[in-house]
């Protein structure tokens, strides 16, 4: 259960390749005279640097917000995915576990910078009430470049985290002393018995709490929007989740009205491949596989149609979520799904036009 958990809804974007680069399809890399800098340019954090023939990615500044991804002329941008799964897997199955920045040798398991990360990871962390201590080792930050980013990271820390005692812990070192210890495992069977039995307590009292805590960051509303996610995904297997879900605000399936032209530009947009177009007998269909969806609203966003809304959840599964008819074109024989009213494609009456155009002249 809780490996859908982390693979479906941890949506974080904090460690290292949140963007992968394919070099062999990079427009710089294929025509030594292709001077593209798209993914510079609309990069908000900076993060991207223009190489002779390829491009650097900085794993620290990179928020993983997919810009780059949809805007990238040759797809050679590409959305990482699963950020926590392999901290949250050593949380569930120990006692302790000890983690370090990329530019600390060995395998800590994290190797992104701990000062950008994400609180929702915290947030879930907290959420699943697992006795654990989480040993964040801070000893590379004093000569790290990145050391002036979120000052107020420990202070952060200690305020999320102020009286924990049992349950979840966050401990952060200077430090790390290499001891010979065994964890003693945290089955599966005990971690599903404690979410059971916290369930209601997750949702009625810690998401409330621990929004008012978020306050000082000035972005309570932002962090909700988070803390919803997460509360939904570890309350999704109860036969009673329909009480626990306030709207459709934060957790929602796309839908789209008559209004759609199927222009593909939220197919194209979307920076996590979640939605496709499918032709069959005449028909043609927009898919939304719910298990990539983010629901960041780029598509709602950018709709040139106003035809995309937030509808319910439905779930994490296949969806059709809009269909339309094909008709041909009286010239070229296309297949489109809109028509002039003169039966024309839009490139074929652009055609036209252009042709009667030069007859005039």
């Amino acid at each position: 259960m809780f490996k859908d958990v982390l693979v479906k809804t941890l949506l974080g974007n904090d460690f290292k390749e949140k963007i992968h680069f394919n070099a062999q399809k990079c427009l710089r890399n294929n025509n030594f005279k292709d001077k593209c800098t798209k993914c510079k340019d609309i990069c908000p954090e900076k993060a991207i640097e223009n190489l002779n023939s390829s491009v650097k990615i900085d794993e620290i500044l990179c928020t993983g917000c997919g810009y780059c991804v949809t805007e990238c002329y040759s797809r050679s941008l590409s959305m990482k995915s699963n950020f926590y799964a392999k901290a949250y897997l050593g949380i569930f199955n120990s006692v302790e576990s000890t983690y370090s920045c990329l530019k600390k040798p060995g395998d800590y398991g994290i190797n992104g910078c701990f000062r950008l990360m994400d609180y929702k990871f915290l947030s879930a962390y907290k959420a699943t009430g697992v006795d654990h201590n989480l040993i964040l080792d801070l000893s590379e930050c004093d000569d790290c470049m990145y050391k002036n980013l979120n000052e107020d990271f420990e202070k952060d820390i200690e305020k999320i985290f102020l009286n924990s005692e049992n349950g979840p812990r966050v401990t952060l070192v200077n430090e790390i002393k290499v001891e010979d210890t065994t964890d003693s495992p945290v089955s599966r069977r005990e971690f599903l018995e404690v979410f059971k039995n916290k369930g209601t307590v997750v949702k009625d009292n810690f998401l409330n709490d621990f929004v008012e805590q978020f306050e000082f960051l000035n972005e309570g509303e932002t962090y909700r929007d988070d803390l919803n996610r997460v509360v939904y995904a570890l309350l999704k297997s109860r036969d009673d989740i329909e009480k626990y879900i306030d709207s459709n605000e934060y957790i929602f399936t796309p839908s789209i009205n008559q209004n759609c032209t199927m222009c593909r530009m939220c197919i194209n947009l979307c920076p996590n491949g979640a939605l496709k177009i499918e032709t069959v007998n005449g028909e043609s269909s927009i898919l939304l596989d719910s298990s990539k969806c983010s629901f960041c609203g780029l598509c709602i966003e950018k709709c040139g149609d106003n035809a995309i809304t937030k509808g319910v959840f439905k779930g994490f599964d296949v969806f059709t979520i809009h269909t339309k008819g094909v008709q041909k074109c009286k010239l070229c024989r296309s297949k489109v799904t809109k028509l002039n009213a003169n039966g024309l494609c839009d490139t074929c009456f652009i055609r036209e036009r252009n042709r009667k155009t030069k007859i005039n002249l």
